[in-house]
């Protein structure tokens, strides 16, 4: 699926409707203690008249009302259910495929997070009904949140938000990404790193008069690397590159121990004619562009630790050769396996 890169808002139309402000209407809010956040003129049922839009706090929260010009003002067309809100985030009209809807989105502001809820509205023979209600959450800086800063790898764009994709039936998919995955890596000189590995998608289809889920899963920035296994000896692990790509990062499944053999020693990692030795405090020596390590056990597979290691820049590879730095009789008593990523963006280096 094809996913652009902005939802489309159009422009505002310009108010011909009378002053609200002036009226009755705007009177009888301030005398009920409602508030006008916000104000835009649009047509929004395709009549051809504009209809005032508001948003409106209560003590409750922020509603939307829509109101209709008459020859003695304004009349109240609906307003929605008030929500538990501090901020307005987004109102605006949106198209979605040849349909026109409201775009109503605010957020609960929290010390190190803000919790959004959007809601999509249409109005329907002079009703106002709701066809998208979700909600997510978007995680502060360290710098806004008061706490250290972090360092942080990015590959690939990790800011939750909306995105519109294909039309389905003359309504567009929705596709909501939301809820960063951050690994937790030793760097250099033992500043921690971060890599940000991936994030949750949702996507919504149009079906019976509202948007629904259709499908929710992990979307990773990396991607496997083919690679071909060649021998180069039992103590050695090796492999040749495939297909023209980038490593970015190396995960290395390792036995604990075996047989009284200690293989979580460390191990020599040969990229062409680079070495690396990560040791089994995960400590670094070799060329700069690995800059981190990290590990992990697997609660399903007891003695088996998967060793990560990370490259930045991506480097260009023909050949890798993994050994473990204690003796053993076969590569296989240390190494189940190892798995070689890429990643298809620009990655970020970035303190937050």
């Amino acid at each position: 699926m094809r996913i652009s890169l902005a939802l489309v808002f159009l422009p505002l139309a310009v108010a011909s409707a009378g002053d609200f402000f002036g009226s009755d209407a705007y009177r009888g809010l301030r005398r009920s203690g409602i508030s006008v956040v916000a104000e835009h003129s649009w047509d929004i049922d395709g009549d051809g008249k504009l209809e005032i839009v508001l948003a409106e706090r209560h003590k409750e929260g922020l509603a939307v009302s829509v109101w209709r010009t008459a020859e003695t003002g304004f009349i109240l067309a609906g307003r929605t259910r008030r929500t538990p809100a501090d901020e307005l985030v987004r109102l605006e009209q949106v198209l979605l495929g040849s349909h026109v809807a409201i775009w109503f989105e605010t957020a609960l502001q929290n010390p190190d997070e803000d919790d959004h809820r959007t809601r999509l509205l249409v109005v329907q023979a002079g009703r106002i009904l709701k066809i998208l209600d979700e909600q997510y959450r978007v995680v502060h800086p360290e710098s806004e949140a008061g706490r250290t800063a972090r360092r942080i790898l990015r590959l690939g764009p990790d800011t939750p938000g909306w995105q519109i994709g294909t039309t389905t039936d003359g309504w567009p998919d929705l596709l909501l990404r939301d809820e960063p995955k951050l690994l937790h890596l030793s760097g250099r000189h033992k500043k921690a790193l971060w890599l940000s590995v991936g994030m949750r998608k949702r996507l919504y289809r149009f079906s019976e008069n509202a948007y629904r889920l259709v499908s929710s899963g992990f979307s990773g920035f990396l991607q496997p690397v083919r690679v071909r296994r060649i021998e180069c000896g039992k103590e050695s692990l090796c492999a040749e590159a495939a297909e023209d790509t980038a490593l970015r990062l190396l995960s290395i499944e390792v036995s604990e121990e075996n047989e009284g053999t200690t293989c979580a020693d460390g191990f020599e990692l040969r990229v062409d004619k680079s070495s690396y030795r990560i040791g089994n405090d995960l400590s670094i020596k070799g060329p700069d562009d690995l800059i981190a390590t990290g590990s992990f056990a697997d609660t399903k597979r007891p003695g088996k630790i998967q060793v990560l290691a990370v490259f930045n820049p991506a480097r260009k590879w023909r050949r890798l050769e993994l050994t473990p730095l204690t003796g053993v009789n076969s590569s296989s008593q240390c190494f189940r396996s190892a798995r070689l990523f890429a990643d298809g963006h620009h990655a970020v280096m970035e303190e937050r």
